[in-house]
């Protein structure tokens, strides 16, 4: 499987954009990556880090062991970064590096009255505490990539592009040189929209055996939000045709996989809300999404990698869930993007889907 890792940001220079490595591919495997022009202010931006072949580090950690969960009736421990199998006699034995220890915490400065997040060319990034987002005036999807709007990635996963470097290629093709997309669409329309004169529009074709998941989303990683933090998000969503299976994401690009919390829905439109990770728990509700109207979205998580945090999802300001349970990996994970439109399409029909006013606030634990 590739997996891509994402850099830090960095500023823009006179030779190549910036790029940044879209979300991960694999939505549902085991455990538990954004390309964009240069910017006409100080812009930053995420680079790929080319998928590799991890090399054991050896059969036992050195450190203690993070966590331990079952998946599909296995025992694994996460230890030193890494995913360990625990055998019938109680030794771990290496799977795979899911990430760096201590990379995401370097990559940020946090204090009382700021988060910044450091760039390739070393300068420091504000962190905004609240983002609030539409799609007003924008021409095309290359308009709403940069610091003054706060995105700054999309991914188009598909059958014409299954791979990272495929989908990040067409990225590039897009965001540098203008070229047309090839099935997947998300770009800011005047057909639709709940206020103002702009949205969000994704189109998502169906997913196929040789590529299960389809996307057609937006991100940002201009978002920092770590154990204790209040996170607070909400969309305003009207589908067209068909169901996505993923609406909204809030992961850790440090995470082989991307984990976090996301927004979910059925073939039908029952909601629920996901920690991917370890065994998923999972915050059921009975709301169908509606199709065919404009409906908001509202999800507020009070982050905690033990059994203390919260889910709340409210539809249309009626409280769905209200639960409290596992909302954070690790105790130090940092969840530090945020992914809105058709994070994840299956293979039961194409999705057409508009969103609109999104906004995302944290509540932070800040350092003195």
């Amino acid at each position: 499987m590739l997996a891509a890792t994402v850099a830090p940001l960095r500023a823009a220079d006179s030779g190549e954009s910036p790029i940044a490595a879209p979300s991960r591919i694999g939505e549902d495997d085991f455990v538990i990556n954004p390309a964009s022009r240069r910017f006409l202010v100080a812009a930053a931006g995420l680079l790929l880090a080319a998928a590799c072949t991890q090399t054991a580090p050896g059969t036992s950690p050195t450190g203690d062991v993070d966590a331990s969960f079952v998946v599909d009736g296995q025992s694994v421990a996460i230890a030193d970064g890494n995913a360990y199998v625990v055998a019938s006699d109680g030794s771990l034995v290496f799977i795979k590096e899911l990430y760096t220890p201590g990379e995401a915490q370097a990559a940020f400065r946090v204090s009382r009255n700021a988060v910044l997040r450091v760039g390739e060319d070393g300068k420091w990034y504000d962190v905004p505490d609240r983002l609030e987002m539409d799609f007003e005036d924008a021409k095309g999807v290359r308009d709403l990539i940069g610091l003054e709007r706060g995105w700054t990635n999309f991914t188009l996963q598909s059958p014409a592009a299954p791979t990272v470097p495929d989908y990040v290629a067409l990225f590039k093709r897009i965001l540098a040189d203008g070229a047309g997309f090839e099935d997947n669409r998300v770009e800011p329309s005047e057909e639709n929209f709940h206020r103002g004169a702009a949205s969000l529009r994704t189109y998502a074709v169906a997913g196929t055996d040789a590529v299960p998941v389809s996307k057609a989303s937006l991100s940002s990683i201009l978002v920092h939000a770590v154990e204790g933090d209040t996170v607070d998000l909400s969309a305003w969503y009207f589908i067209e045709q068909g169901m996505p299976v993923g609406l909204m994401d809030l992961e850790s690009s440090f995470i082989d996989q991307g984990p976090g919390m996301r927004v979910l829905a059925d073939q039908t439109g029952r909601l629920r809300v996901e920690l991917k990770w370890g065994d998923k728990p999972t915050y059921r509700s009975e709301a169908i999404l509606p199709v065919g109207r404009w409906t908001q979205l509202r999800l507020r998580i009070l982050l905690s990698a033990a059994q203390s945090g919260t889910i709340e999802l409210w539809v249309d300001n009626e409280l769905v869930i209200d639960a409290t349970g596992q909302t954070l990996p690790l105790g130090d994970t940092i969840l530090d993007r945020f992914e809105i439109g058709t994070t994840a399409n299956n293979d039961l029909g194409p999705v057409i889907m508009f969103v609109d006013d999104v906004r995302i606030e944290t509540k932070r634990v800040r350092t003195p």
